[in-house]
């Protein structure tokens, strides 16, 4: 197949999916010169096993992309990258056009921004997207498109896919007010998390119980400027491998509560500068209180009093009057318990921490003991 393709420079695409290579031994410059190249569809029968002659395959291919966004490098020209394309781990110039994609749309008419993985890219109305790779920022970034999101989405499909990087993805969506989805966000392979939750002024809470952060080696910045936010249940993560967490919670005024588990740890953290700068209503569980000498790692661990300081909490069995255990008390526990008590179905209902008077039952005195919280800040007092 040598020069097969050689110099066509106006071809933009190539169907070779029909193609079983395992007996070629020649694609000297087969691609050389295609300059508008951007697309070669192949499939499984496609093979470099044989090859012994591979030189300048695939020169001044400028344009050309694989499936997964490898794009064209010129110290790769020969048969290393003629395969299709597996992304950062297993770059590629090839694609398979029947394998699903990892892709991101917005539509401006709901301001909704979700995470597909699927064949249906061609069909999907709204402005569409490639994820981006390393320490990129996403498109949805660089285009100012975050500044409309109001609800982001990650569609169960996204399941099946293994990023390796959730770089800056919710970065700067300061009138973001939920992100629903997020256990169909699989991190497994994901060891850069840095600026994920950036500047997200309107989000109250996020749900990171389904993380797997046992490969992520940096997490800088992850929640910086979160300034709605007041608790982070982080007891999912394992942190073992961490070392960058600069600015880490840096600016997060209303975050409280930080709830760690076992995998918590910073021993491999080089980089911790301002990690918890100007978190003013950070306390450990056991009282101790933010103090602005003290904002690198050396309090990022579960508080252990005034022998041994920390900004982390223990995760409580359930926290009273936190009806609908979403980690909150408000006014959503209070239309729960009043569903409960009418309805006397249980599903999804903390009857521990309905019992917010705790006698024993759970009846409309906890609807008033609950309500007098919310208005007054004081529980009722104990039988």
């Amino acid at each position: 197949m040598a020069g097969m393709f050689n110099s066509c420079t106006k071809i933009t695409s190539l169907d070779l999916y029909s193609f079983n290579t395992s007996n070629v031994t020649n694609m000297l410059e087969m691609f050389n010169g295609c300059s508008s190249l951007q697309t070669i569809n192949v499939s499984a029968g496609w093979s470099t096993a044989a090859l012994s002659e591979d030189y300048l395959m695939f020169m001044d291919c400028s344009s050309l992309v694989g499936g997964e966004g490898t794009a064209y490098d010129a110290n790769h020209v020969t048969a290393s990258y003629a395969h299709i394309d597996g992304g950062p781990d297993n770059p590629g110039y090839l694609t398979d056009p029947y394998a699903p994609k990892a892709y991101v749309v917005f539509t401006a008419e709901d301001e909704t921004l979700t995470f597909y993985y699927d064949h249906l890219r061609g069909t999907r109305s709204g402005t569409i997207y490639s994820l981006n790779t390393g320490r990129d920022n996403p498109a949805w970034h660089d285009d100012q498109t975050c500044l409309q999101v109001k609800y982001a989405v990650i569609d169960p499909s996204f399941a099946e896919y293994r990023p390796m990087t959730t770089y800056g993805w919710f970065y700067d969506m300061e009138y973001l007010e939920s992100i629903t989805g997020l256990e169909y966000l699989n991190t497994s392979e994901v060891t850069n998390m840095e600026y994920m939750f950036a500047a997200c002024n309107e989000l109250t809470s996020i749900d990171l119980s389904h993380f797997n952060t046992e490969k992520v080696t940096f997490m800088g910045g992850m929640f910086i400027h979160c300034n709605k936010i007041k608790s982070l249940d982080l007891r999912s993560f394992n942190t073992a491998k961490v070392r960058g967490m600069r600015n880490l919670f840096a600016l997060c005024h209303a975050l409280q509560t930080i709830y760690v588990g076992d995998g918590w740890s910073t021993a491999s953290v080089s980089d911790d500068f301002q990690m918890f700068m100007e978190c003013n209503s950070l306390v450990g569980g056991m009282g101790t209180t933010f103090d602005p000498a003290h904002i690198r790692s050396e309090y990022a661990h579960i508080d252990g009093g005034p022998d041994n300081p920390g900004y982390f909490s223990e995760k409580p069995a359930y926290i009273r009057g936190d009806v609908n255990n979403d980690f909150n008390v408000d006014i959503a526990d209070v239309t729960d318990l009043i569903d409960y008590l009418l309805n006397k179905d249980a599903e999804g209902i903390n009857l521990n921490a309905a019992d917010v008077n705790i006698d024993g039952n759970v009846d409309i005195a906890d609807v008033t003991g609950l309500v007098d919280y919310l208005l007054s800040g004081a529980w009722p007092e104990m039988p």
